[in-house]
């Protein structure tokens, strides 16, 4: 059918780099590095960050669900230099202001 199966790595044209398993054609689970420093790791669907960890360039990390390309829904967020995490909550890729215990 002509369409990536299997392992490898993509760079679109936009500069972010896939690197890991395809299905269907489309990058499934990997790594997805973005020009700006920001790290994806984990699962998409239909092309499109699904759930993973996104490490900023500043190393401050968001672990959780992703809805259209960003982080929404309860958010596990890491700081370096900070003991624990805390759990807040996403709307569209943005915190709402409310934390989760």
């Amino acid at each position: 059918t002509g369409e990536i199966h299997g392992r490898g790595f993509l760079i679109y044209p936009s500069k972010e780099v896939f690197k890991g398993s395809f299905h269907i054609g489309l990058p499934f689970v990997g790594e997805v590095r973005f020009p700006d420093g920001r790290i994806f790791k984990g699962k998409l669907v239909n092309g499109q960050l699904s759930y993973g960890k996104l490490t900023l360039s500043d190393g401050q990390v968001g672990e959780g669900n992703f809805k259209d390309g960003v982080l929404h829904g309860i958010v596990q967020i890491t700081t370096p230099g900070v003991e624990g995490h805390e759990n807040w909550v996403f709307e569209n890729g943005k915190p709402t202001g409310r934390k989760m215990k």
